[in-house]
């Protein structure tokens, strides 16, 4: 399963360096856009007994891809439409779970403003999170050099499941 998210700037321009060193600063502060996952010989095999289990490997870093697409002189319309096969077209090719990053980023310009299509894999980003993301990404974008909240404890917040 995988989510995209399109949120629209109408009266803020995004710069792209900006953008991309605002993702890298939430990246950094959320391992689990840094992360991959290690399927190795279970994947070869097809058989779980083959090799060894699949395991989440987090990334140090990595380098943010930021897509264009420029469609200024187009109707919202065609914009709308345009963006709908966008976004099918990135879920439908979906991700390799053994390369970092588990999610793509697209900023489309247009006459009336510009678009951010995030698309991300279900395991890195959840329907909870992303609002906390979108919220420290905008913080970001407005201020660079902003101090960001704490982030939530969620090792603490699920350690009840490991209790007897």
């Amino acid at each position: 399963m995988f989510r995209g998210q399109a949120v629209r700037f109408r009266d803020y321009r995004l710069q792209p360096q900006v953008l991309v060193a605002s993702i890298q600063k939430c990246a950094q502060r959320h391992s689990a856009l840094r992360s991959r996952f290690d399927i190795g010989a279970w994947s070869d095999a097809g058989d779980p007994c083959a090799g060894s289990e699949p395991h989440v490997v987090v990334e140090s870093g990595f380098s943010v891809r930021l897509g264009r697409r420029d469609w200024r002189g187009r109707s919202e319309a065609l914009i709308d439409a345009d963006l709908s096969c966008l976004m099918r077209e990135q879920l439908e090719e979906g991700f390799d779970l053994q390369r970092a990053p588990l999610m793509r980023l697209t900023l489309i310009d247009s006459d009336a403003g510009q678009r951010l299509l995030w698309t991300f894999h279900h395991a890195v980003v959840d329907g909870w999170s992303i609002g906390h993301l979108f919220d420290e990404l905008f913080a970001l974008l407005m201020d660079p050099s902003c101090s960001l909240p704490p982030r939530p404890d969620v090792a603490g917040d699920l350690g009840w499941l490991a209790a007897p």
